[in-house]
């Protein structure tokens, strides 16, 4: 039996969401539960706050397993992201807001020390009604990488990154960024 990618599941269901009248996203405030249902354990949402915030607005129980904790309500661009990695990573979250894309995220992690593997982050944008603001849906999930000896980071969250892949744009329907103005890889 295949196993089943909970980003390709993600954007179906991202694909699904109830939109109001020609507005080109859908809004926060009108997704369900079951709405969701399909990835709700690897889901997540990001909450961004002027200016350089994204607040963890729900955690599914595989995305908390991952983490090793749960991290709602916590400003997750501030606590679990190292410092010199933060622009990088804002400028990509923004981008998928902006030009109303995905993006698939890939790093290699050594969670305590232990196998490496693939951890995979997909987000899609969604519309907030407070202007000025913006979220996230996503989901996370990890594949086998292989047993290379990795080194652990230890400024990220509890799993070690020790390297991250330029991100994959997504088309949903509006095209792509412009990349000629995007970071294309995280620079040390």
């Amino acid at each position: 039996m295949a196993s089943v990618n909970p980003g390709n599941t993600l954007q179906k269901t991202w694909h699904a969401l109830p939109r109001r009248d020609g507005a080109p996203l859908p809004f926060w405030q009108d997704i369900k539960a079951q709405h969701l249902a399909p990835v709700m354990s690897h889901l997540w949402v990001l909450e961004h706050a002027p200016a350089f915030h994204m607040f963890v607005k729900f955690m599914g129980t595989e995305v908390t397993r991952l983490g090793g904790r749960d991290t709602t309500g916590d400003d997750f661009l501030n606590t679990r992201i190292p410092a010199n990695q933060r622009p990088y990573i804002m400028s990509i979250y923004r981008n998928v807001y902006e030009a109303k894309c995905g993006v698939c995220l890939t790093r290699i992690v050594n969670p305590l020390g232990g196998t490496a593997k693939q951890l995979r982050t997909t987000f899609f944008p969604l519309a907030h009604e407070v202007a000025g603001r913006w979220l996230l849906l996503g989901c996370s999930y990890m594949e086998n990488y292989g047993s290379a000896g990795l080194l652990n980071d230890s400024g990220t969250a509890d799993y070690g990154t020790t390297r991250m892949f330029a991100p994959n744009y997504v088309d949903i329907g509006f095209g792509l960024p412009d990349l000629q103005t995007l970071p294309t890889a995280l620079t040390a």
